[in-house]
């Protein structure tokens, strides 16, 4: 059974369904997306940090009262929540997978070097929070055509629809600037080497060239 939450995991919607049929019904796939980071603003304002995240996916795994194993799969900092999830839950989860794993910064990274000077400073992010929330009131076709100029041709349809539907709101920008502080901080961190090693055998990262999450 296919089960897509509500949230930006319309970003995802083609992988998760394609994921889904190459598994030809063997398997049921449930796609987590992150509180807060909804077009809709379901949570009133509510901020949620990285560990609030985590819970979220915790609590998601219980009220569902899930019994069979599970391969957990994580884009981003998705895949240090996995992790997480992993450390919490080794009783249920059997093997995690990262898709350009966000797990400790790129200090050689000049990307993330420009979102730690914004997400850090109190000042530039209202700064860009008040840029971006006024262009949900921009006609979809100029949102679609600043989404396919900003993120290229790499990004599926559903995945541009995602960024114009959800990311220029006001609730929703503040949530990503927040949990991405959050992020940073936190993987600041020695990354924990020694439970990596114990759960190899559990662990799966694919990184690739234009990766520059990857340290």
């Amino acid at each position: 059974m296919l089960k897509p939450n509500s949230g930006v995991i319309t970003f995802y919607k083609d992988f998760v369904e394609s994921l889904f049929k190459s598994l030809g019904g063997t398997a049921s796939v449930s796609a987590v997306g992150a509180s807060g980071h909804t077009e809709k603003n379901w949570e009133h304002g509510k901020l949620y940090s990285l560990q609030e995240q985590i819970d979220h996916k915790i609590e998601f795994i219980k009220v569902q009262n899930i019994e069979a194993p599970l391969v957990l799969v994580g884009h981003s900092i998705g895949s240090y929540i996995a992790l997480e999830m992993l450390r919490r839950l080794p009783e249920k989860v059997m093997y995690c997978i990262g898709l350009y794993p966000f797990l400790a910064l790129n200090l050689q990274s000049k990307k993330q070097a420009v979102i730690v000077k914004v997400i850090m400073s109190r000042v530039l992010s209202i700064m860009v929070t008040l840029f971006v929330a006024p262009l949900s009131l921009l006609p979809r076709r100029v949102l679609r055509l600043i989404s396919e100029l900003s993120n290229g041709n790499s990004w599926s349809n559903t995945a541009h629809e995602a960024c114009c539907s959800h990311l220029p709101q006001y609730h929703t920008i503040r949530n990503v600037l927040y949990m991405a502080r959050t992020e940073f901080i936190k993987l600041s961190e020695t990354p924990d080497w020694e439970f990596m090693r114990e759960n190899q055998e559990k662990i799966s990262f694919l990184y690739g060239i234009d990766d520059h999450w990857g340290p």
